[in-house]
C-alpha cells in the first residue's frame, strides 16, 4: 500500500515538475512520452526528422513563391503588351487591379461592334431610371422626358455597344437649352451614356464612332452642343471630338458653354 502511494506521489511531483497541468491524471503524458522513448535525449533525436520536413516544406513554400511571381511576371508582359498603353505601360494609378480592368475593359469595349438605331420605349423608359452621382444629378431622368425622346422631331438614337445599350445621341430641338435658337446649317447634338459607364474614358471613343454612324442625319456644315460650364467631364469629351470656340451662355438653370465644330469630312 505504502509503494502504490509513494509511486501516485511521484507521478503527481513529475507532473508538476514538467508544468503540463495533468494533476488529475496518475502519470504525467511528458513521463509516458519519456518512458516509451527511453529518455529525454531521444525525443529529441525522434524531432531530427520532423525538423527536416519542415525544411523541406519551406523551401516547397520558397520554390512555389519563385514559381508564382515568374508567373505574374510573364502575365504582366503580356497584358503589358496587349492593354498597354501607346508606352507599353499599364496605368496603375490607385489599386492595380482595379486600374488594370478598367484599362483592359476600355480596349477591349473599343474593339466591339458599336451599332446606332432609333431609340425604343424600353430604352427611353430605362433612360428615365438613371441616376447619377453628385454633382452629375443635374442629369437624372424622369417619367415626363420619355415622350421627349419617343418625339422623332428630336431623333433619338441608342448607342449599342457588342449588343449592349449603353447610351444615346439626340440630334434636334432636344439638344438645346432655354435661351438657345436653332440656326441654319446647324446641327444641334446631345448625348448621354448610363451612369455606371461615365468617368471611364469610354464615351469619347463611342460617340466618334456613333457621330461617324450618323452621318445622314448631320448634313448641316456646323455642328453645335451646349454642356453646363461646370461639367468639365463632358467638355473634355466634346474637345476630344473636335468641338472648340467656346460660347458663354446663362439662363436661369446655371451657365453654359457652347461649342461647335465643322462637319467632318469623309476619310
Amino acid at each position: 500500500m505504502d509503494s502504490v502511494y509513494a509511486r501516485r506521489r511521484t507521478d503527481t511531483s513529475r507532473a508538476l515538475c514538467h508544468g503540463c497541468a495533468c494533476r488529475a491524471k496518475r502519470v504525467c503524458r511528458a513521463d509516458r512520452w519519456d518512458s516509451r522513448r527511453g529518455s529525454k535525449a531521444r525525443l529529441r533525436r525522434v524531432a531530427l526528422p520532423w525538423e527536416a520536413v519542415g525544411k523541406s516544406a519551406l523551401n516547397l513554400k520558397r520554390g512555389r513563391e519563385l514559381l508564382v511571381g515568374g508567373w505574374f511576371l510573364g502575365m504582366t508582359a503580356l497584358f503589358r503588351a496587349v492593354f498597354g498603353d501607346s508606352d507599353g505601360a499599364i496605368p496603375i494609378a490607385g489599386n492595380f487591379p482595379t486600374a488594370w480592368w478598367h484599362s483592359a475593359r476600355r480596349r477591349l469595349e473599343s474593339w466591339s461592334v458599336i451599332e446606332v438605331r432609333p431609340l425604343s420605349a424600353a430604352e427611353a423608359r430605362e433612360v428615365a431610371l438613371w441616376r447619377y452621382e453628385s454633382p452629375y444629378d443635374f442629369y437624372d431622368g424622369s417619367e415626363a422626358e420619355v415622350s421627349v425622346m419617343l418625339d422623332p422631331v428630336n431623333r433619338y438614337c441608342a448607342v449599342h455597344v457588342a449588343g449592349e445599350f449603353v447610351g444615346y445621341v439626340c440630334v434636334g430641338p432636344d439638344a438645346l437649352v432655354s435661351g438657345q435658337h436653332a440656326g441654319p446649317g446647324i446641327n444641334d447634338i446631345g448625348w448621354g451614356f448610363r451612369p455606371d459607364l461615365t468617368g471611364r474614358g469610354l464615351a469619347s471613343r463611342w460617340l466618334r464612332t456613333a457621330l461617324d454612324l450618323l452621318d445622314d442625319l448631320l448634313q448641316a456644315p456646323t455642328q453645335r452642343v451646349v454642356i453646363a460650364a461646370w461639367n468639365q467631364r463632358s467638355r473634355a469629351v466634346a474637345l476630344s471630338l473636335g468641338f472648340g470656340d467656346p460660347v458663354p451662355l446663362t439662363n436661369a438653370d446655371g451657365d453654359w458653354v457652347i461649342l461647335s465644330r465643322s462637319r467632318p469630312t469623309a476619310s
